[in-house]
């Protein structure tokens, strides 16, 4: 009689046999990509599947390979924007109707919670903002100018309000 192998398979004389669903030299390697699925995309469309387990291509980390090792966070990639576009400074004050096409209203300043982010700013002051993108793919930045914050300048300029930054990402 043959011995089982990892309990996937009969091997008998060096020779293994495996069942349906699994591979290898000892039947080790399941064929199941279960593991390997998020939302309908195996391994986020950023790797490949081997023995139900994601193996990320370059760049790319995390059980199922969704986080990006050099990319920036939405956060850090509105914050420039966020800054000109409420207080007229930061690295874009100079081009920010050019590098940041979008829409500004001015709100009351909405309750903060932990989805908001919290950067500093160029100057040094604390930069409170909201990233959301709605099913169109419009991004709104709602920027909120707190109390305490460094700065009488910036203070006079948000008056103590939100200023909500609308843009269509391409």
């Amino acid at each position: 009689t043959g011995s089982a192998v990892t309990g996937n398979g009969q091997c008998r004389c060096g020779v293994c046999k495996c069942q349906s669903n699994y591979t290898g030299d000892a039947c080790e390697c399941s064929l199941d990509i279960s593991g390997c699925l998020r939302e309908n995309a195996v391994c986020s469309g950023h790797g490949r599947c081997v023995c139900n387990r994601c193996h990320c291509a370059a760049g790319w980390l995390g059980t199922h390979c969704s986080h990006c090792a050099e990319c920036r966070t939405p956060c850090e990639q509105h914050r420039d924007c966020a800054e000109c576009k409420a207080f007229g400074t930061g690295p874009l004050r100079e081009n920010c109707s050019v590098s940041c096409n979008q829409t500004t209203r001015v709100l009351s300043a909405p309750a903060l919670d932990e989805k908001w982010c919290k950067m500093t700013a160029e100057d040094g002051s604390l930069l409170i903002y909201l990233v959301e993108k709605d099913q169109s793919g419009a991004t709104t930045l709602t920027v909120n100018s707190q109390d305490g914050e460094q700065g009488e300048s910036r203070r006079n300029r948000a008056e103590r309000m939100a200023v909500e930054v609308t843009c269509v990402m391409v």
